[in-house]
């Protein structure tokens, strides 16, 4: 299987790019910035965004099955501060499957647990989404999902979306360029820093990175067998925390007692995500195995090894 990943220096792009190359597929990553993990990912320097023509120059000449696309600014209240990012998000979307379109390739397309907005459910389907969103960056994935829906009317093209729900891990302490809750207050329970919840009571579903790449790359191999025409899933862990809570395991893990702020909720954040998984069983057999103390702790290891 030919692979090209957009957003292949981020932590999900690097983790599924090398995961991929061990299983004995063919990747391409491209991205705007270097990848500061590994050097063992071929990767295009390129801006999806005002690079269009050469982002499908790139792509036809390397043919690939499958086009996922992970590109875009992910940080939901740094879109709230400057939402002329969230149209970037949308610009990348389009070259994405413009890319896939000229490949004659299938799509898989990632977006976020945001798109169900600030609503208070014990459970959330894949169905529950609004279109009322709460925040630009939640408006932006609403619109790339719709784009590829689009897509699929217009163009017979095959897609799967796929909802994460805060995944972390392996390659998650870039936190200069990009603060991320779990890797950020592993960084400040570790140096005896006092950590900030921002709504410690809001609920959390987070994933643990391998649970997840797993999961993309079935959605991949059944894209490419032509299992799946168009779907959505969720991939997140099943076991909701709170804020507090996660918090709370990460100091018994690092064995640490700092101090903790509480603090209101920011703008265009969301009080609470509990994923329905029963759908991503169906479609991908999908069944996490991380608990979160585990992956926790996988996480403080590879941040030591690092």
């Amino acid at each position: 299987m030919k692979l090209l990943i957009t957003g292949s220096s981020g932590m999900v792009g690097a983790n599924l790019a090398l995961a991929a190359q061990r299983a004995g597929h063919r990747v391409l990553g491209l991205d705007r910035r270097p990848n500061v993990w590994t050097d063992a990912i071929e990767t295009m320097a390129i801006d999806m965004t005002t690079q269009r023509d050469r982002a499908i120059a790139l792509a036809q000449d390397f043919a690939p099955e499958v086009v996922v696309h992970l590109a875009a600014h992910p940080k939901v209240h740094a879109l709230v501060l400057d939402p002329m990012r969230a149209l970037d998000n949308i610009a990348a979307t389009q070259t994405a499957l413009e890319m896939t379109r000229a490949c004659a390739a299938v799509v898989l397309l990632a977006s976020s647990r945001e798109v169900y907005g600030n609503t208070w459910r014990a459970v959330t389907r894949e169905t529950d989404v609004q279109h009322q969103s709460a925040s630009p960056y939640a408006a932006s994935k609403l619109a790339s999902e719709a784009m590829l829906h689009a897509y699929h009317r217009c163009y017979e093209m095959r897609g799967l979306i796929v909802r994460l729900s805060n995944v972390y891990g392996r390659f998650d302490t870039d936190l200069d360029r990009l603060e991320r809750v779990i890797p950020l207050f592993i960084e400040r329970a570790r140096s005896g820093q006092p950590l900030t919840l921002y709504a410690a009571q809001k609920v959390l579903d987070p994933t643990y990175i391998d649970d997840a790449i797993g999961a993309l790359l079935t959605g991949c191999e059944r894209l490419v067998a032509g299992r799946i025409a168009l779907d959505t899933v969720h991939i997140s862990s099943g076991n909701p925390c709170t804020l507090r809570a996660l918090a709370d395991t990460i100091l018994q893990c690092v064995e640490r007692d700092v101090e903790i702020i509480e603090a209101p909720m920011q703008t265009g954040e969301i009080e609470r995500f509990v994923a329905d998984l029963s759908h991503a069983k169906a479609v991908l057999g999908y069944q996490p195995r991380v608990t979160l103390g585990e992956g926790i702790g996988r996480a403080i290891r590879s941040v030591a090894v690092a």
